[in-house]
């Protein structure tokens, strides 16, 4: 079982990882659809900027917001951040090839992410989460296949290895998720799934 400082360190990780692109950089995209000045593009490219060298500011900044007005204390961020990355897609992480098994490996993550998405609303209905819980399997699985009709398509030697690392981390942290809720359970805590849940995630 992931003792209470490797939560931590796995909250934070997640948090310094997830904030621009789920929370702030949304919000920004939106407005440069919306919006013809060029604030937004500016705004959201100084966010980047920043992170690069400060990895963890947006998570600052947005934690400082909410301190200000006062809603700390009723948002559970691991849980908010979950959420908004089960919406809907994130333009930043959207392949750039337009070939079938291409398409088919970014339906199968946004899948994924979509059920991964429902975790906070159905972990205190153990019917509806143990069906959550085989939607999940079976969406690893699919995704697993997708990778690897994927591999069929890639004729340079580094990009097969970085794909084949890549799938490595993801079947590691898919092991890491089972033993996750193995935990959950045995002790039925909630924050464990919330946070580490994520690293199953692609």
């Amino acid at each position: 079982m992931a003792s209470p400082d490797e939560l931590d360190a796995a909250q934070h990780k997640l948090m310094v990882d997830m904030t621009f692109p789920c929370v702030v950089n949304p919000i920004l995209r939106e407005l440069e659809d919306k919006n013809h000045s060029t604030t937004p593009t500016l705004i959201r490219e100084s966010f980047e900027e920043v992170e690069a060298f400060y990895p963890g500011f947006t998570e600052f900044f947005v934690r400082g917001l909410l301190t200000k007005a006062r809603i700390d204390d009723r948002i559970d961020m691991p849980e908010a951040i979950l959420k908004l990355e089960g919406s809907g897609e994130q333009k930043d992480v959207l392949l750039r090839r337009h070939e079938s098994v291409f398409r088919n490996l970014q339906h199968r993550a946004d899948s994924l992410k979509l059920i991964l998405g429902r975790i906070p609303d159905e972990i205190s209905d153990r019917k509806k989460f143990l069906d959550t819980i085989k939607d999940i399997a079976h969406a690893i699985k699919h995704l697993l296949d997708a990778v690897n009709e994927v591999f069929t398509q890639i004729g340079v030697a580094e990009d097969r290895h970085r794909l084949d690392k890549k799938k490595k981390d993801f079947v590691k942290y898919s092991k890491r998720f089972s033993t996750t809720l193995k935990d959950f359970f045995k002790d039925n805590r909630l924050e464990i799934i919330n946070i580490t849940q994520w690293y199953g995630c692609p």
